[in-house]
């Protein structure tokens, strides 16, 4: 008599193992004991390619345009609308990459009488060909997402993103933060918002000096 059964405690990578007991003597009387045979369902090339890590992602060229703003920055707003409360400020940012393939920006300064603190996370998709990422700040609840491309200047990264609107209308805005590199050690943060016209309005305007 042959029994099947599945045993989820030998199970190879998620995968059950299927149990064979093979009963040799269903009277008693060659009674030559069970055979218990233990074979995995998965042919060995499968077992193979469900233990192998996925190989290691690939620095490309966008992600070496993210590298070049490693580094200590100094700040100032040189101009601010009224919609986001008017007038200038500075602080201070410091940019480093988590591996070779994230950028993680941290930024503080005034907001008003308190003290704001941002994190800025970016990268590249290479299957959307799109830099992705990330703005969350001290004063604010929501998550901003980032999605972008490098204009033909190589100078100028676009980072769309969606998000409560200044002017209290209903739904949710659209806005544009633009990175242009000045040179190495300067670089200017605009940010951007798309008019009900499909014109976009540049509220904010953000120079950022390199100090190391």
């Amino acid at each position: 008599m042959r029994v099947t059964t599945f045993s989820p405690a030998l199970s190879i990578c998620g995968h059950p193992v299927r149990r064979e007991v093979i009963d040799q003597d269903n009277n008693g009387h060659e009674n030559k004991g069970q055979e218990i045979k233990e074979r995995d369902l998965m042919s060995s090339q499968e077992q193979t390619e469900a233990m192998q890590m996925p190989p290691p992602a690939v620095v490309t060229d966008e992600h070496r345009w993210l590298q070049q703003l490693v580094g200590n920055w100094t700040y100032a707003m040189e101009s601010v609308s009224p919609e986001c409360g008017g007038g200038g400020g500075t602080g201070t940012q410091t940019i480093r990459m988590l591996g070779d393939l994230w950028l993680l920006a941290e930024a503080e300064g005034p907001a008003g009488d308190e003290m704001m603190r941002s994190i800025i996370t970016l990268g590249y998709d290479p299957e959307k060909k799109k830099f992705i990422g990330s703005f969350i700040a001290s004063m604010m609840t929501h998550f901003w997402p980032y999605e972008g491309s490098l204009d033909a200047d190589g100078k100028t990264l676009r980072l769309a993103s969606q998000g409560p609107r200044f002017d209290g209308a209903p739904g949710p805005g659209i806005y544009e933060d633009v990175i242009e590199k000045v040179s190495d050690n300067e670089y200017l943060l605009r940010g951007r918002f798309k008019l009900d016209d499909g014109s976009f309005n540049e509220f904010m305007v953000s120079r950022y000096t390199r100090t190391k």
